[in-house]
């Protein structure tokens, strides 16, 4: 996936975020370095001086219309930094160029796209807003269509309503001991649409969808008085029932009410799970070994595979399952217990999605995702817009559009279905 330039990058992030993020040279420095990667180090670094200048800072707050020339402007950087005359005017051509009124939003570097092998297109859908440069960690898409969810890194859950944002609640942990290890480890809806389920570092932890009201949560008690054990993973089992693992080893069946109807402790329990399609049983992984799980008993039938798992997903319709290691994907028919395809991968973080209506799992990559079917074959890749880093990755209920979650804050919802091969849908 090849990496956008500076300067395409910089108009982008002035188009939708406006000249206000160049007054901002900390915050600008983080967000290049996020979208076209630390080998432009010595380029965004040059770019930045300049901002930090207090030429910098007087082109940018007056959007060269201070009546200075700009070789006027290109030599006052000179006295003030060590950059060239060749440098510094082709950063304030760069400069003027987003800023004066005259030129117009630009020529906006096309959106990336999700293409098929034979290199047929169709145009990403944008970014659904920019509120802040924090990475996406997680997405969920509620039953319905149309409202979804994210959180950041910083611990801010917001829900949507198409490109509208209906509200915004901060999710970080009141205790000290678990501020420092604190993160979204998983987003669901339940079924009906009204309840936005979140497994925490420390808690789990329920909200109402209309108005971001918590409903409950849990806090189990630390190990030793120090050690945080919050809900690893959770998935949905059916209209009532949460499917929780917990840090300190056990298996939970949890209601929407707030309260564990089983719990089972043992050593080898698993931190990441997908229900099977038929709802009998799941699959879960503690990270070196990945096991297919009866419920409601929580036995052990057999062992997919012992390799290291960073990520799985299940498809809903069929017993499939997709496990993720760091550099392949291994597709497993789980009644058969056959593996379909293995598939070697690109670097990025281990992400794995699996679509809701069609035989198709995503695999996230360094700036996209790649979408493959059950034998292995490569569908097509989307990526995010101006190139950002990766970060989360979730089909939406209908499998129509995937939703890429960059490092820089924004979401991308990218039409799947209509680049599909026919045969694939």
């Amino acid at each position: 996936m090849e990496q956008p330039s500076l300067a395409e990058v910089l108009e982008h992030l002035v188009r939708y975020d406006g000249p206000r993020i160049l007054r901002d040279p900390a915050r600008l420095q983080i967000t290049l370095q996020a979208r076209i990667g630390r080998s432009h180090d010595d380029e965004i670094s040059h770019f930045v001086k300049v901002l930090k200048t207090p030429s910098g800072q007087r082109l940018v707050s007056t959007g060269g219309q201070a009546g200075v020339a700009s070789d006027d402007w290109a030599r006052a950087l000179v006295s003030e930094t060590d950059l060239s005359p060749e440098q510094a005017s082709a950063v304030v051509a760069v400069l003027l160029a987003f800023l004066t009124p005259a030129a117009g939003p630009g020529a906006l570097p096309t959106p990336m796209m999700l293409s098929t092998p034979s290199d047929a297109v169709t145009p990403a859908l944008g970014p659904s807003r920019s509120f802040e440069s924090v990475a996406v960690i997680q997405i969920a898409h509620a039953p319905g269509g149309g409202v979804w969810a994210e959180a950041n890194a910083s611990m801010a859950l917001t829900l949507m309503d198409g490109r509208d944002r209906r509200w915004t609640i901060d999710l970080s942990s009141e205790s000290q001991k678990a501020s420092a290890v604190q993160r979204v480890r998983r987003l669901v809806f339940d079924p009906s649409g009204r309840v936005l389920v979140a497994a925490l570092s420390d808690r789990l932890a329920a909200y109402d969808v209309e108005s971001g009201a918590e409903i409950w949560s849990f806090s189990p008690p630390n190990l030793f008085s120090f050690l945080v054990q919050g809900p690893s993973d959770v998935a949905f089992l059916n209209d009532g029932q949460l499917l929780v693992p917990f840090d300190e080893g056990s298996l939970n069946l949890w209601n929407l009410g707030g309260w564990s109807e089983r719990r089972r402790r043992m050593s080898i329990a698993p931190r990441m799970v997908a229900m099977l399609s038929d709802k009998s049983g799941f699959v879960g992984s503690d990270g070196s070994q990945t096991w297919v799980w009866d419920l409601p008993g929580f036995g052990r039938r057999f062992r997919l595979t012992y390799e290291r798992v960073y990520a799985l997903a299940a498809l809903p319709h069929r017993p499939v399952v997709a496990v993720r290691t760091l550099d392949q994907l291994q597709i497993v028919d789980v009644g058969t217990r056959q593996t379909l395809a293995t598939v070697d991968v690109s670097p990025g973080l281990p992400l794995v999605a699996a679509s809701p209506s069609d035989e198709i799992f995503a695999v996230g990559g360094e700036f996209g995702a790649v979408l493959y079917d059950l034998n292995g074959n490569e569908l097509a890749t989307a990526n995010t817009v101006a190139g950002a880093r990766l970060t989360s990755l979730a089909f939406d209920v209908t499998g129509m559009t995937l939703a890429l979650g960059g490092i820089d804050g924004e979401v991308t919802h990218v039409p799947v279905r209509a680049a599909l091969p026919t045969q694939a849908t």
